[in-house]
């Protein structure tokens, strides 16, 4: 599983992981990071609120992690992975 982040109009690979979760977590770290770089350049041109909430915010797993989601998702992934190096 690949934690891919989308920065700047471009989508970054972050890392692959042998897990959804750990790549969620890989991604979670990354975009909390890069939140806080948009923050800090933004810092002198917007209120300090919302430097504030952007500094920190925090990506949650609830936002994107289901186990039982998860689980149909990794099948739909491997029967096209199969499918796609058969041919």
């Amino acid at each position: 599983f690949e934690a891919r982040l989308s920065k700047n109009n471009h989508t970054e690979h972050v890392a692959s992981f042998p897990t959804i979760k750990e790549a969620f977590y890989a991604y979670k770290i990354a975009k909390e990071k890069y939140i806080k770089e948009i923050a800090d350049f933004y810092k002198d041109k917007i209120p300090n609120k919302v430097y504030e909430a952007m500094y920190n915010y925090k990506v949650d797993i609830t936002d994107w992690y289901d186990e039982k989601l998860l689980r149909i998702f990794a099948e739909i992934i491997s029967k096209f992975d199969k499918k796609n190096n058969s041919n």
